[in-house]
């Protein structure tokens, strides 16, 4: 059956010469973030089966501002709402795909912060890491405990660490930039 279904299609140029079948894309409507891209499928739907389409598929979008097709991905570009357009065998589908921004998900103390100290050896044994830390700052051994980290770096001598009045004079900003001097 499928090779002469096959067959049909090569003779005919498109799906609709074989008798009931039909050119289906899938999933019926797309969403893309940036990072995020999306596959779909191309398909030869018959009144018995479904099979991947077997001949040549030429995909595009509507507005490529918004998205664009790599391989059988489509890739965000920009926020806002276009069309897959899917031509096959003479037929021609268009799927509605929708680009949603990028969710900016903040900083955070034990994803951002924690690793640049541990990169910097901020927490390391022989710096603010050690026992009893250094020059009245410690911190937890290469960050195992953020909060308690959190907590001596905002908390513990409020005002000199960081100075939410005028965070350009927290000393946390002034020694990373060699403002001020650093022992360490």
């Amino acid at each position: 059956m499928i090779g002469w279904l096959m067959c049909m299609l090569a003779c005919t140029g498109s799906a609709g010469g074989a008798e009931g079948a039909e050119l289906v894309v899938y999933p019926p409507s797309i969403v893309v973030a940036p990072n995020r891209p999306a596959n779909y499928l191309v398909r030869l739907r018959t009144a018995d089966s479904e099979t991947d389409w077997p001949g040549a598929i030429r995909c595009t979008t509507a507005d490529p501002m918004i998205a664009h097709v790599e391989g059988m991905q489509v890739k965000a570009v920009s926020t806002g709402t276009t069309r897959l357009v899917v031509e096959a065998g003479g037929e021609r589908i268009e799927i509605p795909i929708k680009v949603q921004a990028a969710k900016n998900k903040g900083i955070s103390f034990r994803c951002d912060v924690i690793p640049v100290l541990t990169k910097s050896g901020c927490n390391s044994g022989g710096c603010h890491g050690a026992a009893s830390g250094q020059d009245g700052f410690g911190l937890s051994l290469f960050g195992y405990d953020p909060d308690g980290d959190y907590a001596a770096i905002t908390r513990h001598w409020v005002g000199r660490r960081i100075h939410h009045a005028l965070p350009e004079e927290s000393l946390l900003l002034k020694k990373a930039i060699a403002a001020v001097s650093h022992t360490g």
